[in-house]
């Protein structure tokens, strides 16, 4: 994670009716071409947000998030984001953690249009890296994803654990199965419950899938 806390952000906040409740990644793509981004690219979900970058009609590329649950877009203007315009900035970003109980906040980042911290509940407890939304700054996955200091996993689940809990979470075809010891993440390649062939990244504690990436092989 590269240390950065100088990054603000515009947005611009539209909702498409009727989308439905855990989208495609197809979706999230006519949901971002409907607002008129174009050329999406990167598309990936991650705690409840799909996020890409697509190009605005008026020739900018921006970060575009989407909603899982209910559709939502939110555009982050990289000019916007440079200059320090509109949206809460990094000394709001860890208040907002800080009111969430996470006391240390050790690194903060943007990139790809969230906030990412690893941070601590105390001085000398276990790390955490968790996702902010730039917008709203709710913290997207709140209970964090369990790093140390060395950013391998604590208390890891086994392969079989991890397994039976993709099962568990509707996922099938489960290969490549691999635990990245730098990252302190399980890493799988599966098919999710539509069928899509998608890369995953878990949490190594709990086993909940913290990022599904459709795969274009």
């Amino acid at each position: 994670m590269k240390r950065t806390i100088s990054l603000l952000a515009a947005a611009a906040t539209l909702t498409v009716a009727g989308a439905a409740h855990a989208i495609t990644a197809a979706q999230a793509v006519d949901i971002i071409t409907h607002n008129g981004y174009v050329t999406p690219t990167g598309l990936q979900l991650n705690s409840g947000v799909w996020r890409a970058q697509a190009t605005s009609q008026d020739g900018v590329l921006r970060s575009v998030l989407v909603d899982d649950a209910t559709g939502s877009l939110s555009a982050i203007d990289p000019t916007a984001l440079r200059n320090g315009w509109g949206l809460p900035g990094a000394a709001q970003v860890m208040q907002a953690l800080r009111n969430a109980g996470w006391t240390v906040i050790e690194e903060l980042d943007f990139d790809n249009g969230l906030w990412e911290a690893e941070v601590r509940r105390a001085a000398g407890q276990p790390k955490y890296e968790v996702l902010v939304h730039p917008v709203t700054l709710a913290i997207l996955n709140r209970g964090g994803t369990s790093i140390t200091g060395s950013g391998t996993a604590t208390s890891a689940l086994t392969a079989q654990q991890i397994v039976a809990a993709l099962r568990n979470a509707g996922y099938t075809r489960i290969t490549d199965l691999e635990y990245d010891r730098d990252d302190g993440y399980w890493e799988a390649e599966a098919r999710n419950a539509r069928g899509q062939k998608v890369d995953l990244y878990i949490n190594a504690t709990t086993g909940a899938v913290i990022r599904e990436t459709i795969d274009r092989d």
